[in-house]
């Protein structure tokens, strides 16, 4: 992952921003996680696993022979500036963290928020569009995620039954939506039938060992938080 050698050149500087952190994947964010020794659940939000990543470092920087110290936001070490927290770039990433799960991050730059406040009052959604084939242009499903204006990242659950998907960073004006930018297409690794056509309320199928890893309490959790997911 690129994230995690530049990271440990920053441990020799004795050097960790939270601006450093946020620049970094998710996923490079849970192998240092894993390499603190700090315990991540499937659904801790990524803000708070940055700031399990400060905890860890100031409680390095009390220690004078450990070699990681933390900053507050905006500080400037003395090698340089800190990296910005965005890059005033519009663009979307979507990565797959498990066949039921994928992981989506965005930006917005500056000029496109001046030309959406042009259309009067718009908002930000997430279009989960479906694919049959690598090679179709139109999706043959689709469902919209709405987000808060702040909001820079999410997990989604995959569409059942689908195969392919894409996510667009889209956006509601008076005149219609526009597509602000696409991630990449993901591919979800055929799972289990039974995993597949799961509903909260239709898990008559799931067996008492597997009601033992918790996916009951799972399904109802998204339900409740993501119903579109369902649709």
């Amino acid at each position: 992952m690129n994230g995690v050698p530049h990271f440990k050149d920053n441990m020799k500087k004795n050097v960790m921003t939270r601006t450093y952190l946020e620049s970094l994947s998710f996923s490079d964010l849970l192998v240092l996680a894993d390499t603190y020794g700090i315990d991540v659940p499937d659904n801790l939000n990524r803000r708070f696993l940055i700031g399990e990543l400060l905890d860890v470092a100031q409680e390095a920087a009390d220690d004078p022979n450990d070699m990681i110290i933390a900053r507050e936001e905006g500080e400037i070490s003395a090698e340089g500036a800190s990296l910005p927290e965005s890059y005033n770039m519009t663009q979307i990433g979507a990565v797959l963290r498990s066949p039921a799960w994928v992981y989506v991050y965005w930006d917005i730059g500056e000029p496109d928020i001046r030309s959406l406040k042009k259309h009067g009052d718009y908002t930000i959604f997430l279009r989960v569009c479906s694919f049959a084939n690598r090679t179709d242009t139109k999706p043959d499903d689709a469902y919209d995620v709405q987000i808060a204006p702040a909001d820079t990242s999410e997990y989604l659950l995959c569409p059942a039954g689908k195969k392919i998907i894409r996510i667009e960073l889209a956006a509601s004006v008076k005149t219609g939506t526009i597509v602000l930018a696409s991630s990449g297409t993901v591919e979800i690794p055929r799972s289990s039938k039974l995993l597949a056509h799961i509903r909260p309320g239709n898990d008559a199928g799931i067996t008492p060992i597997a009601s033992l890893s918790g996916i009951k309490e799972l399904l109802l959790d998204h339900y409740i938080q993501h119903r579109e997911s369902f649709l």
